[in-house]
């Protein structure tokens, strides 16, 4: 049996019965589940788990965490007057974090309340632990089973897979090591449970509940400074349509400026309307989710992933940002606007006669804008992309959710409420009235003054610089320096005499709030 259990928690019930206040449901749940893998294991010191063959040292303190990798299966979201039957027939193990080089053997005993007693811990076979790390950043699908739940009117309620996973740290062979790997039940399968969470909804109009979900995306975000999103070279034609034009130099984004915010992309799946005075059942066993496309050249990889431990230095994120060329975990189409189905589940609800019922599938996606620097020149720039958000399972992250309401059917389509509004500023020039300030030049760069919009300024002539290359009144590209004219001059322009400080580049895994400002990463 692939999976240990099929949990299904009372969100009333069970934190009615907790004294630890504070603490989500779900980390209630996995707390529990965690202390009761954690409170008894043995560690067999005949054959101890090892890395790069070097043992774990039994006479060096060490220290065992269990902590849980978290899929969301599907979610469904019932802002209706009606109860609906929600039904899972498929669950996902995530294979991820595993430490290449270790034999690392947990495996889970049965007993105790959950039906697991100890966990034993030794050294894995060396083809058996070659095969587990070689599906690192992978999934596995179960299919032989089928759950159903009722999603209560007013509820998002969601599916969940939980794979288990244990983290020891201590000394292999004198040195500090640290080890993954994923914890197995007797039958050396993946140890994992399928949860279900009925959550009520605050409100259940659709904008309120777009802009919790799109939140809870921002709260907090990741970024891989070991391999920061980048942009491959660019063809800019001359003139719009020409085939002649320059190659713009690939870029790295920075820590610097950052700003992510999340959108959302409807797709509507179906719409009913029944002429009737009474409901109407109505069964959907497939959604349809429709995703934005990455921006043309940037290699990047957003991914909604999140964990529970207690371990302090492990949690997981909200959202991850990296550097992805072909990332196995996001296997979706992110070159151009794709649609995937889904049909792992069913939904069995209840339309009321008289007015549309709708289904829609919700899918994200993150704008990310900062500081990029030129990789053949070392000049900065301003830079922005988007890219689609994946469940780390080789899907987008979706919801289903069902709505009354008298939207328009090209409305159910779109991204967001005002998406089909036009910017009448778009076409418009910007004027610019504040002067921009002169910092200085940097390395090897003394003809290019940097200024704070991340604009180079040529002193001599008064002419500027940018890799957003503005084109001129008859449509031409700026290839080169380039004249503002009814720009003022910058200010401070004695700082482009000085050197500026070289920088370090950002490195590891940072965090960030909202705000973009630092957050720890554990």
């Amino acid at each position: 049996m692939l999976f240990g259990a099929i949990i299904s928690a009372s969100l009333f019930f069970l934190v009615s019965a907790q004294d630890d206040m504070g603490k989500s449901l779900d980390e209630k749940l996995a707390t529990k589940r965690i202390e009761e893998l954690t409170k008894r294991y043995q560690i067999n010191w005949d054959d101890p788990p090892s890395l790069n063959n070097k043992r774990l040292n039994r006479n060096v303190p060490h220290q065992v965490s269990v902590y849980v990798q978290r899929h969301v299966d599907h979610s469904y979201i019932n802002p209706s007057k009606h109860d609906d039957k929600f039904t899972l027939t498929t669950s996902t193990t995530v294979f991820r974090d595993i430490t290449v080089g270790s034999t690392t053997k947990a495996q889970s005993t049965t007993g105790g309340e959950f039906g697991h007693s100890l966990l034993k811990i030794s050294a894995e076979k060396s083809d058996t632990a070659t095969n587990t790390a070689s599906k690192n950043n992978s999934t596995q699908l179960l299919t032989s089973f089928r759950y159903w739940e009722t999603c209560k009117a007013g509820h998002a309620c969601r599916f969940e897979t939980w794979t288990f996973y244990v983290q020891i740290k201590g000394h292999c062979g004198g040195s500090p090591c640290e080890m993954r790997n994923l914890i197995t039940n007797e039958d050396g399968q993946p140890l994992t449970e399928v949860v279900y969470f009925p959550e009520q909804l605050p409100s259940t109009d659709w904008q309120s509940i777009s802009g919790r979900l799109k939140a809870d995306l921002q709260r907090k975000f990741c970024i891989d400074w070991d391999n920061p999103p980048r942009r491959d070279y660019v063809f800019v034609p001359l003139y719009p349509g020409d085939e002649s034009g320059t190659s713009v130099s690939p870029f790295v984004m920075q820590n610097k400026r950052l700003k992510v915010s999340i959108e959302l992309k409807r797709n509507r799946d179906r719409t009913f309307t029944s002429g009737s005075s009474g409901n109407t059942p109505v069964t959907i066993n497939r959604s349809n989710r429709r995703t934005e496309k990455t921006t043309d050249a940037w290699n990047v990889a957003a991914t909604s992933t999140f964990g529970v431990t207690t371990a302090p230095d492990y949690k997981g994120a909200s959202l991850k940002i990296s550097y992805s060329k072909e990332k196995s975990e996001e296997k979706f189409n992110t070159t151009s606007q794709s649609l995937s189905k889904a049909d792992m589940f069913s939904i069995k609800a209840t339309c009321e006669g008289g007015r549309p019922c709708a289904f829609e599938t919700w899918t994200f996606y993150a704008k990310i804008s900062g500081i990029c620097r030129a990789v053949n020149t070392n000049l900065q720039t301003p830079c922005e992309l988007n890219v689609p958000i994946g469940n780390g399972g080789g899907l987008p992250i979706s919801h289903s959710i069902k709505i009354y309401d008298n939207l328009s059917e090209e409305q159910g389509g779109d991204s967001d409420s005002n998406a089909t509004q036009t910017d009448e500023s778009a076409d418009s020039p910007v004027v610019e009235t504040k002067a921009p300030k002169a910092l200085g030049y940097e390395k090897d760069q003394r003809n290019f003054c940097l200024l704070d919009t991340f604009e180079y300024y040529r002193v001599r002539d008064g002419k500027y610089f940018s890799y957003s290359r503005p084109r001129d009144e008859d449509g031409r590209l700026a290839i080169d320096f380039y004249e503002k004219p009814g720009a003022p001059k910058p200010s401070d322009t004695r700082n482009c005499r000085e050197q500026l400080p070289d920088e370090r580049p950002a490195t590891g895994i940072m965090c960030y709030g909202p705000s973009t400002e630092p957050i720890a990463a554990s």
